[in-house]
């Protein structure tokens, strides 16, 4: 049930470590690796969780999630999530938890659909922990 999440930043104001959206997703990423998120059975397929951040230069040219490269050699599946430009209004944070969920069951879908081995439930349960230990709430409980 491993998940690693990325970020490709398109703006330089998000170099920033002080920008908003930049410490929420510090605090993500660091939640998810205290809750065990990169540990990974050798037979289950992973997923590499990449956050496209519309910045002053670059917005992503696509809105949701997709799929990316499927690397059977390695065993993971790389999953693009668009921030939308107004994400800001929302809560970094909750907003960047909701949007992972939505990554992990498109890439939980596509790996389905190949029959090859992937723990959605196990990943879902382990993003609603971290985000009980950054500060956060998951959806059902709030």
């Amino acid at each position: 049930m491993a998940i690693k999440v990325g970020a490709i930043l398109m703006g330089p104001e998000l170099e920033d470590r002080d920008h908003p959206a930049v410490r929420a997703l510090k605090q993500v990423q660091k939640s998810i690796r205290e809750a065990g998120g990169e540990a990974r059975p050798p037979e289950e397929y992973s997923l590499d969780l990449v956050y496209h951040v519309p910045g002053s230069m670059l917005v992503p040219d696509f809105s949701g999630v997709r799929t990316g490269t499927l690397s059977r050699k390695k065993q993971y599946l790389q999953v693009q999530m668009a921030v939308p430009v107004d994400f800001a209004d929302s809560g970094f944070k909750p907003a960047f938890f909701e949007l992972l969920r939505d990554g992990i069951r498109a890439g939980a879908e596509l790996l389905r659909k190949r029959k090859l081995p992937f723990d959605e439930a196990a990943c879902l349960v382990m993003v609603d922990a971290a985000e009980q230990g950054a500060g956060g709430a998951p959806e059902d409980q709030v």
